[in-house]
């Protein structure tokens, strides 16, 4: 759509959480069959008005006709934890990833949904194993260093970061927080100060650098 063009009523209706959210997406579907955006939201439709079984169906027709799209990977293996289905709620990225192997976005949003529960150790070993495959890609390194050092393996992020060829702010960033978890307030600080230098609205980067300086007993956080 176009800047400022205005949203189909069946989005408004889903956003809105409307009683009549299921039927508007039925009745505008048969028109827009190509459209699997709008299949995505009458299964978020019918996920909301309680059709738990019909979004699970439909979530699971999505994924196995279009196996790279991450949003409705996501959203099935949100469906699937609601359900109860804790042990093997994310299997369909295995899946997936065994179809569409050189697509980096599979695993990454597959690390996400496992981190979403805690499960950082599982992310990071489902990127190592992507890393087999698509072995220069920094996203995937980065993301791997990320979830080691939330799962407490800070000697395995600290080896990715060595081998990370990425210098931005958002490897700073995460860099930062390993720094955190090594007692290494310093360190995390200098790292935060160039990120806060390129971009004084990052958020997430005060947010760090408030503990950092917290750690050091450093004036400036008052």
């Amino acid at each position: 759509r176009g800047r400022g063009s205005p949203r189909h009523p069946c989005v408004v209706a889903l956003e809105r959480g409307e009683r009549d959210m299921c039927e508007r997406f039925e009745r505008a579907l048969p028109h827009n069959r190509a459209d699997a955006t709008a299949f995505l939201g009458y299964a978020q439709a019918l996920a909301c008005s309680g059709r738990t079984q019909e979004a699970l169906a439909l979530a699971e027709t999505l994924v196995a006709q279009l196996p790279a799209w991450t949003d409705a990977l996501a959203f099935l293996a949100q469906l699937r934890w609601a359900a109860g289905d804790a042990a093997s709620f994310c299997d369909h990225f295995a899946t997936a990833m065994a179809r569409v192997p050189q697509d980096p976005a599979i695993p990454l949003a597959w690390a996400t949904a496992l981190a979403g529960t805690d499960r950082y150790a599982e992310a990071a070993d489902v990127l190592a194993r992507a890393r087999s495959l698509l072995p220069d890609d920094q996203a995937l390194l980065l993301a791997e260093a990320e979830h080691a050092g939330a799962a407490g393996d800070l000697a395995r992020a600290e080896r990715l970061f060595e081998n990370l060829a990425l210098h931005d702010s958002q490897r700073k960033l995460q860099e930062a927080r390993l720094r955190l978890r090594q007692r290494a307030p310093d360190r995390a600080d200098a790292l935060l100060a160039q990120v806060i230098a390129r971009d004084p609205d990052t958020i997430a980067a005060w947010a760090l650098r408030d503990l950092a300086w917290r750690m050091m007993d450093d004036p400036r956080v008052q």
